[in-house]
């Protein structure tokens, strides 16, 4: 049950970060600058600090499965779901990965989330 939510707090993180990322790159704020300040601040994290390597960089390669990801956070899901109904953020987190996993494959790298979301938004943050 703790690795699974562990995993969701992860793949939320990501999420997160690839959402604020394209929203500053389109007000005209380099990803790259926008992570060296936030990384030095209170809303470092994780995922900003991979975030270069992973997404900035179009590798996508930390090495842990999209599929495996999903797995885990369709339990972290089931666990929320059942103890905090009226939970809103990790369905939605676990749902996203659903997405992901249908367009890019179980064997794709779970960081290609953040492409998910730049698809949407029409822009990359490579």
């Amino acid at each position: 049950a703790t690795k699974s939510i562990n995993n969701v707090l992860n793949s939320a993180h990501l999420l997160l970060a690839t959402e604020g990322m394209l929203a500053l790159k389109k007000y005209g704020v380099q990803p790259s600058t926008a992570l060296e300040a936030i990384n030095g601040g209170s809303g470092m994290s994780l995922q900003t600090t991979r975030l270069p390597d992973n997404v900035l960089s179009r590798k996508f390669a930390y090495g842990f499965a999209l599929g495996l990801m999903r797995k885990d956070c369709k339990i972290a899901g089931g666990l929320v779901a059942s103890q905090t109904p009226s939970a809103t953020l990790i369905p939605r987190v676990v749902d996203l990965l659903g997405e992901a996993e249908a367009a890019f494959g179980p064997d794709a790298d779970y960081t290609q989330i953040a492409q998910l979301l730049e698809d949407r938004a029409g822009a990359t943050l490579g």
